[in-house]
């Protein structure tokens, strides 16, 4: 076992005899979907555990969420958001309507800067949501951009896609900011279902967010644009039981970087990123000093075994098609992108396979 590869991604998912029992509901009354009772029942769990008075809406993945609630919010325009994310992010942006303008991030968080939001919002006037990313499921305090969103009269709309189940010691910010957050539940998040979300909404927008969830429909009249952002039953089967081990999963990461961070808090030319309590960890992401190479060095451990990744890489405003949206320059971002590296988080990891991703990457960075 020692000789295998070292993945960069092994998702850990319920067994199907865990999940099934809970789709007993759904058979019994042959409804699989249109909010059927997995579904309803996920959200209502979903609410209890972390939404705290929000509404918790499911969905089939984060990307129509994020479509779902600029539709939902009746955005058209221009949507700030940062260039330094998964491309689902500015995909949203497009297939609601909308066109991305990027902001600057912040070096120390690596999330978009407040000050610099500021300054593209005065260079466009005529935007009309703030899109943010929890970079990495960091669960920063974003009343800074709270502030500003209000101060402009637009809503903060927050892509938290790898920050479901972030602990308890910053749960007041995460899941409680912007007019909706939206977690991913891909199989590659520390919370994965396979496919899916959920949105965690102000109530106010509830009732509109599910409409535009269901084609704009309010049976049998159509009253708003919409689109089809509707959670299966067997999803949501496997998001219960996906509950019942998530604390234990996360717990578990948060030991592996804990034991990471022991370690490279030795090296001088590694950034680490926020503290264990900060993020879930889908992975551990750190930035590198300059000099060092990302390309080289991934392509070293992968000749060793081990599996490393960029940290959304390249960003937006580099690649192909989005860089017609670049309007300046981004050289934090562009450093920021180029020098961050992420190294594996399993939700099973042992300390030996842990030590092994050590032994391995230190000496490429050192």
């Amino acid at each position: 076992m020692s000789d295998l590869p070292i993945r960069y991604m092994r998702p850990v998912m319920p067994a199907p005899e865990e999940w099934l029992p809970y789709l007993k509901d759904s058979y019994a009354i042959g409804y699989y979907t249109n909010f059927g009772p997995a579904a309803r029942e996920f959200e209502r769990r979903l609410k209890q555990r972390y939404a705290r008075g929000r509404a918790a809406l499911s969905s089939p993945s984060a990307t129509t969420g994020l479509v779902t609630a600029l539709m939902g919010l009746g955005i058209r325009g221009k949507v700030l958001t940062p260039s330094h994310t998964f491309p689902a992010t500015a995909q949203a942006i497009l297939m609601a309507g909308c066109t991305p303008v990027f902001g600057e991030l912040n070096a120390d968080t690596w999330e978009l800067d407040p000050a610099a939001a500021e300054q593209a919002l005065a260079r466009h006037p005529d935007v009309r949501a703030i899109l943010h990313v929890r970079a990495y499921g960091f669960g920063h305090d974003l009343t800074r951009l709270q502030r500003l969103a209000n101060a402009k009269r637009i809503p903060l709309v927050i892509d938290a896609a790898s920050a479901l189940g972030c602990p308890a010691s910053v749960s007041g910010h995460v899941g409680q900011q912007g007019a909706v957050e939206v977690f991913s539940l891909h199989a590659t998040k520390v919370f994965g279902i396979g496919e899916g979300a959920v949105m965690f909404v102000d109530p106010q927008h509830d009732a509109t967010f599910r409409t535009a969830s269901n084609f704009g429909m309010d049976y049998p009249d159509i009253v708003a644009a919409g689109l089809n952002n509707k959670m299966s039953d067997f999803q949501a089967a496997v998001g219960l039981a996906m509950l019942e081990r998530i604390d234990g999963f996360i717990r578990h990461r948060q030991s592996v970087v804990a034991r990471y961070r022991k370690t490279l808090s030795r090296l001088g030319g590694v950034h680490q990123a926020p503290p264990p309590e900060l993020a879930p960890w889908q992975c551990y992401p750190v930035r590198l000093r300059a000099g060092l190479d990302v390309e080289r060095i991934i392509g070293q451990a992968a000749e060793q075994g081990l599996e490393l990744r960029h940290g959304y890489y390249k960003p937006l405003h580099r690649t192909s098609y989005f860089s017609r949206y670049a309007d300046a320059p981004l050289p934090i971002t562009d450093a920021v992108s180029e020098s961050l590296i992420c190294l594996p988080v399993y939700s099973d990891m042992s300390d030996e396979l842990a030590d092994r991703v050590l032994k391995i990457f230190v000496p490429l960075v050192s």
